[in-house]
């Protein structure tokens, strides 16, 4: 495990959840109560093999927005920074472009 790269985790981590969630309840699909128990559940499916998407092009497409390749740069971060304030995405300090694409990534998925 020494040399595992990013695929590997991927493939422990799939074979980890899907396994639980079948040990757990029998089956790979749960009901889960997003918005509370008085609203209907939404179902999530951890049958292997996961689907895989590309982190900033997804968020792209759900936001219909255009980051910047430079993901290093000021002008992406200040970007981000403004994109969060248009969609109201909340960001704690450090406010550095890796913590506004993950709080991106967080919230488009609730809003799917």
């Amino acid at each position: 495990m020494a040399y595992a790269d990013y695929d590997d985790l991927m493939k422990i981590t799939e074979k980890m959840l899907s396994g639980m969630v079948k040990e757990l309840t029998g089956g790979y699909k749960i009901k889960y109560h997003a918005n509370g128990f008085d609203k209907d559940p939404v179902e999530i499916d951890f049958t292997p093999p996961f689907r895989k998407i590309e982190m900033i092009g997804e968020l792209e497409k759900m936001a219909g927005i255009e980051i910047p390749k430079d993901l290093s740069s000021d002008t992406t971060n200040k970007y981000l920074l403004d994109a969060c304030i248009k969609f109201n995405v909340k960001c704690p300090r450090p406010q550095t472009t890796g913590c506004w694409i993950s709080l991106w990534d967080i919230s488009w998925r609730r809003r799917a």
